[in-house]
């Protein structure tokens, strides 16, 4: 993942902390200096590696769950 698309990642979480809702991409674009365009790909980017998921026109958070490994157990 690129620096820019961190930051992405970061203002959108915080975003979402904050205000309780994800910002749009023009949202993300103005506060990050940077066409929405722009702020377009880098969502796609992060939706590429479960970041986040869109439903339409919405765009929601994704949480990674951590993964469990399993071990096996002999009775």
């Amino acid at each position: 993942m690129s620096e820019r698309t961190k930051e992405v990642l970061d203002y959108v979480y915080k975003h979402y902390v904050q205000e309780g809702y994800m910002p749009t991409t023009r949202k993300i674009g103005k506060s990050l200096h940077m066409s929405h365009q722009v702020a377009h790909r880098h969502m796609k980017k992060l939706e590429e590696a479960g970041h986040v998921k869109y439903l339409g026109r919405y765009c929601l958070p994704v949480l990674k769950q951590p993964t469990i490994e399993k071990k096996a157990v002999i009775a």
